[in-house]
C-alpha cells in the first residue's frame, strides 16, 4: 500500500498552505507547509523575518489552519496577523493564491476588478454595471467607484462566487453568499 492511500495519512491529510501539496513528512505537516514553500515565500531562509519563538510559533499554527482549511471568514484575519509578524512576503503570496477575485482601486474614481474568466460573469458585467470597460492590458474591468456601479458588481460577485475569499484595498474578504446561507 502506497504513503498515499494509508488510511492513517487520509485521516491526517494536510496540503501546502502555498501550493496545496500533498504534506508528507512532520515537520511540513507542523508548518503547514512544504520545505520549498518555506523557504521560497518568506517563513525560514534568507527572507524570513527575525520573530521571537514565541511568534514562530504562533504563525506555525496560523499557516497550519490555513493549510487545514480554514473558514474563509477568518483568512483575512489570519493573513493580517503573519503580516503584523513580519511575515509579508508569505502573507501577499496567501493573498494571492487564495483570492480569485480582487477588487482594487485603480485611479481615485475608478475599481479594477480581476476574476477567473467565467462568460455569465462578463455577460453580467456588462449588462448591470454602468460605464464599466476592458482594459486588455491590465486585464481587468475597470469599474467607475460611484454607489450605483458598487451596488451592481456587489450582486454580481455574491450571484457568481459565494463564499470566494476576494482581495480588496481593505484585506481579504469573503464574499457572502446572496441568500443568506450556504447552499
Amino acid at each position: 500500500m502506497d504513503y498515499h492511500d494509508a488510511p492513517a495519512t487520509k485521516l491526517l491529510k494536510v496540503t501546502c498552505a502555498i501550493c496545496g501539496e500533498d504534506l508528507l513528512d512532520a515537520k511540513s505537516v507542523e508548518y503547514g507547509m512544504g520545505p520549498h514553500c518555506r523557504s521560497k515565500h518568506g517563513f525560514l531562509g534568507k527572507n524570513a523575518p527575525q520573530v521571537s519563538d514565541q511568534d514562530r510559533v504562533k504563525a506555525n499554527r496560523i499557516i497550519y489552519s490555513i493549510a487545514s482549511g480554514l473558514p474563509g471568514e477568518y483568512l483575512g484575519e489570519a493573513i493580517k496577523e503573519l503580516r503584523e509578524m513580519g511575515f509579508s512576503l508569505l502573507a501577499a503570496t496567501l493573498e494571492d493564491r487564495k483570492c480569485s477575485v480582487r477588487v482594487e482601486g485603480h485611479d481615485s474614481s475608478t475599481l479594477a476588478v480581476r476574476f477567473p474568466f467565467n462568460m455569465s460573469v462578463v455577460d453580467a458585467i456588462k449588462a448591470r454595471v454602468p460605464g464599466r470597460r476592458w482594459n486588455r492590458e491590465e486585464k481587468a474591468w475597470l469599474v467607475p467607484a460611484t454607489t450605483q456601479a458598487r451596488a451592481a458588481l456587489w450582486e454580481i460577485l455574491k450571484t457568481h462566487f459565494p463564499g470566494e475569499m476576494m482581495m480588496t484595498e481593505n484585506g481579504v474578504k469573503q464574499i457572502p453568499f446572496s441568500n443568506g446561507g450556504r447552499t
